[in-house]
């Protein structure tokens, strides 16, 4: 598998300790320390590089001397689900040895100390290798509670300061020296101290918490080394020496001309004011590295390298990039950009895991992903679990001009949307009043149709009545005639001798005619005239 040649903000690894450049002064000392002191402190800034220094430095040049065998590790945060430092260290002692039970068991049949486990490996060795117990992030010691933080200590100094702990020696008395179940030579191995070295890297502002291991351990602050920041000779051949590395890699070899190579190490100790930092310098090769291997090129120039300031803008957005989930990518900016970093100094804050989780609505897996991408480092907190802050400094400016990006890209989403809004609500007055305009129309035509309905009823009723009075006329005329001539029959039948049938006729206009004045003239006619 092809493998890159700067490793970015991610440490160094053993494996890449044949491109690890630039440390090598440093290595030499702190490895020289090693030899001559029992415990060393390693410390630096966050972020300088003193895993990478272990890894890559330390630990392969003790493979390459053999004598002593590195045996890095890690405690962990405490979370309540660890094992305890002591279980780590045995564990890890443990792994990889074929340690054997030794006349040891002779003395005190099951003993689990770190002490015993030492000495068992070193009984079982033809050749006298020591041990190298690197304590990587040493500061999540101290976030275990205090009975296992003790206990630890206790322990690491039996093994340390103690050729022969006392309770062997108080079951070899009961024997007395005569009846000693122990050889001659197995009695001088006892008493020949194991080669035991111990360093213990630790962040430099966390380096107040040691004096609390003082009390059995009391060499811890006596014998330090401080990892600095690069200088601009080692820089520059962390940066061209890994480029001419042959192997296995993403790209050829290739390699800079002189004004890219003074441009970036300008970029990187800010014109020559400030050190150079190690995690910086691997980010932009990296980037570098990535231009040369898509487009082939056997030299980098100023063209190549274009703007180094937007590699470490964009490190940090193809990061955040990798977060598939839209929320979850919005929730890790909001963290980083408003809650690790404080804006007006322009400086890293650090939040316990349990207030990430609660207040920006992050899962444990993007915080999980944000720190395997090296965007943020999770430190252990002394109330255990972790604290999460920025992996390096270097990401704060970039990050709030992101922020600022974001925030800019906000304000335009929302006046767009708030014009949508105001756009929604014209758009829907004027609907309104066109509606209430044809309403208007459709109410004024509707009145004058009515209005035109009742004048033309009205001329119907008119024109109907009109009709109906004619009628009636013709209708009265018709019955006066009708009625006039019934009046003569009934006076012929009268004066014919017929009474009864006059008055008969009478009768029946009584009937039909109901007008008084008619009703009155056969009233009239009926006392002037017998009709019997």
């Amino acid at each position: 598998m092809s493998r890159d040649r700067y490793p970015g903000a991610q440490p160094f690894t053993e494996a890449q300790s044949s491109i690890f450049f630039g440390r090598q002064k440093a290595t030499a000392e702190l490895y020289q320390l090693i030899r001559q002191e029992s415990l060393v402190v390693l410390y630096a800034k966050s972020g300088l590089g003193k895993s990478s220094l272990i890894n890559a430095g330390i630990i392969p040049l003790a493979r390459k001397e053999k004598v002593f065998r590195p045996v890095p590790i890690r405690f962990l945060a405490f979370t309540g689900k660890e094992k305890t430092p002591v279980e780590t260290t045995r564990e890890r002692v443990k792994m990889g040895a074929n340690a054997k039970p030794s006349f040891l068991s002779q003395l005190i049949e099951e003993d689990n100390s770190l002490w015993r486990i030492l000495k068992e490996q070193q009984l079982s060795k033809d050749k006298k290798e020591g041990l190298l117990l690197i304590f990587d992030q040493f500061e999540e010691l101290f976030t275990y509670p205090a009975e296992a933080q003790l206990h630890f200590r206790r322990q690491l100094a039996e093994a340390l300061y103690s050729p022969v702990p006392q309770r062997y020696w108080d079951i070899l008395d009961l024997y007395g020296p005569e009846k000693t179940p122990l050889k001659a030579e197995q009695l001088a191995a006892l008493q020949e101290s194991p080669e035991i070295r111990i360093l213990v890297s630790i962040r430099q502002d966390r380096m107040h918490l040691l004096g609390n291991l003082s009390d059995y351990l009391p060499t811890i602050s006596k014998h330090w080394y401080e990892l600095k920041a690069l200088n601009k000779t080692s820089a520059q051949l962390a940066i061209v020496a890994p480029a001419k590395a042959t192997g296995d890699f993403n790209c050829p070899p290739f390699e800079y001309d002189a004004k890219a190579l003074e441009t970036m190490l300008d970029f990187l100790s800010g014109n020559g004011r400030e050190s150079i930092e190690s995690t910086q310098l691997q980010i932009v090769c990296n980037a570098i590295e990535q231009r040369v291997a898509k487009r082939g090129i056997e030299t980098v120039d100023k063209e190549v390298i274009g703007s180094l300031s937007e590699i470490i803008e964009n490190y940090y957005s193809e990061k955040i990039a990798t977060i598939d989930d839209s929320e979850q990518q919005l929730a890790a900016r909001c963290l980083i950009e408003e809650g690790l970093i404080f804006e007006e100094e322009e400086r890293r804050l650090s939040l316990y895991e349990g207030q990430i989780l609660q207040s920006y609505d992050i899962l444990p897996e993007t915080l999980r992903a944000l720190v395997d991408s090296h965007l943020l480092r999770a430190e252990p907190s002394l109330r255990g679990g972790y604290t999460y802050e920025l992996s390096h400094d270097t990401l704060v400016a970039p990050i709030l001009k992101a922020k600022a990006e974001r925030l800019e890209a906000d304000r335009l989403v929302q006046e767009a949307r708030e014009r949508e809004r105001q756009a929604r609500i014209l758009a829907e007055e004027r609907r309104k009043r066109i509606r209430s305009h044809w309403v208007a129309i459709g109410t004024s035509l509707l009145a004058l149709i009515a209005s035109a309905m009742a004048s033309w009823a009205l001329y119907q009723q008119n024109e109907t009545q009109k009709a109906l009075n004619a009628y009636e006329e013709a209708r009265r005329q018709r019955l006066s005639l009708e009625v006039e001539a019934l009046f003569e029959s009934a006076k012929i039948y009268q004066d014919a001798g017929y009474p009864e049938d006059a008055l008969y006729v009478l009768d029946f206009i009584e009937q039909i005619d109901t007008s008084s004045h008619i009703q009155e003239r056969i009233l009239s006619l009926k006392k002037n005239r017998p009709f019997y």
